[in-house]
């Protein structure tokens, strides 16, 4: 009974979000007044006072702040919860990480997660793990004892660790597993070329997915001809043209996030009414999620006076209502 008032309070909630055409409108405003009247019309203005495109950022600060209290109060499954809120605990701890251990500059923290900040900053501090999950403690042990420090070794490793919890906490549900272990193995693909393309030689592959260590060496030193060759009829075909196309152009690998991304909305596009299951709040969380990154999207191309035509071209896709 709880599973299906959640699942109707997702539905209801889900029609409440942006079409692709409200935020393409968003997107072509002309000047600050035009986008202002466009966001008092779709109710994405709540108080705030919006006198410049920087203003801007406080309605999606709010957006999130407000997403991850939907997840904190409302939450279905406890599992579910920490897989959402997990994102979040990862990223403070790698900011709080590499301020506290490799002496960077102070990088804004995002909003708490599972774990507070305050938390985290003590076991850092202390060396002491115990209030952190159990993949945080193995992960900043295994840091300790490493002698390899450089930014990309430690970031792929937070990568790693959460990738790895993400997993487990997924097998709550057999799809958002199958999901889980499919973007896994997209991940994967992402480091092995980038690997061979900017020659970070410390990445490693995530856990979960498919894609078998022999495969991931292939990628790794291949050439890109018979890498295509070899990828021409498996399920990641379109997934490697993409980065291969890329790194030909010498283009960054923007076009790969931009799959990950959408790769969860298709996966989940018949979920809608899957009653007796939690794919229904899942769906919900990822285009709550990403309705947020679509609005970083057009306000930071906003900020920057980007091509009205490349910023819609870069906006994440949404269910079709």
């Amino acid at each position: 009974m709880e599973t299906t008032y959640f699942n109707a309070r997702c539905k209801a909630k889900e029609a409440k979000l942006l079409s692709q055409e409200s935020l393409e409108k968003i997107a072509k405003s002309n000047s600050v007044e035009e986008l202002t009247k466009n966001l008092l019309d779709l109710k994405l203005i709540r108080g705030e006072q919006i006198e410049s495109f920087a203003d801007l950022e406080q309605i999606a600060k709010r957006e999130e702040r407000e997403f991850i209290e939907f997840l904190k109060h409302e939450s279905v499954h406890k599992d579910i919860t920490k897989f959402f809120l997990l994102k979040y605990d990862y990223f403070n701890l790698e900011c709080l990480y590499f301020y506290l251990n490799m002496k960077t500059k102070e990088t804004p923290l995002l909003f708490e997660g599972n774990i507070k900040i305050s938390t985290m900053q003590k076991c850092l501090q202390k060396q002491d793990y115990g209030d952190l999950t159990v993949g945080m403690q193995k992960l900043l042990k295994m840091l300790d004892g490493s002698s390899d420090k450089s930014y990309f070794f430690v970031d792929n490793a937070f990568e790693r660790a959460k990738k790895t919890e993400l997993l487990a906490l997924s097998k709550v549900s057999k799809d958002l597993f199958e999901l889980q272990n499919y973007l896994s193995d997209l991940k994967n693909i992402e480091l092995a070329l980038r690997l061979r393309d900017e020659k970070m030689f410390s990445l490693v592959k995530v856990d979960g997915g498919k894609l078998d260590d022999a495969f991931f060496k292939k990628l790794c030193t291949d050439d890109l001809g018979s890498i295509l060759s070899d990828t021409k009829y498996s399920i990641y075909k379109n997934v490697v043209e993409m980065i291969v196309e890329a790194m030909q152009e010498g283009k960054p690998f923007q076009k790969f996030d931009f799959l990950m991304d959408c790769f969860p909305i298709t996966f989940l596009d018949d979920k809608k009414y899957v009653a007796e299951s939690f794919l229904p709040y899942v769906r919900y969380c990822y285009l709550a999620l990403t309705q947020i990154k679509n609005l970083k999207i057009i306000f930071d191309g906003m900020l920057a006076n980007q091509n009205k035509k490349k910023l819609c071209s870069q906006l994440r896709r949404v269910y079709e209502k």
